[in-house]
């Protein structure tokens, strides 16, 4: 089956949302992030995602 004309588009967009998941994340929580000792795991996320947009 192949994919709708407007996938790109569409992926494109989601990702966008998801980068700015991450940017409010580290903008506004990340205090909290490093209280609970978490900010290896949120560093480790973010690279795997920014290594599956390129």
């Amino acid at each position: 089956v192949p994919f709708p004309k407007n996938f790109m588009s569409v992926a494109k967009t989601i990702l966008k949302r998801l980068f700015r998941v991450y940017a409010h994340i580290y903008h506004q929580h990340f205090d909290s992030v490093i209280q609970l000792q978490e900010e290896a795991h949120l560093n480790t996320s973010f690279k795997h995602f920014i290594f599956f947009v390129q």
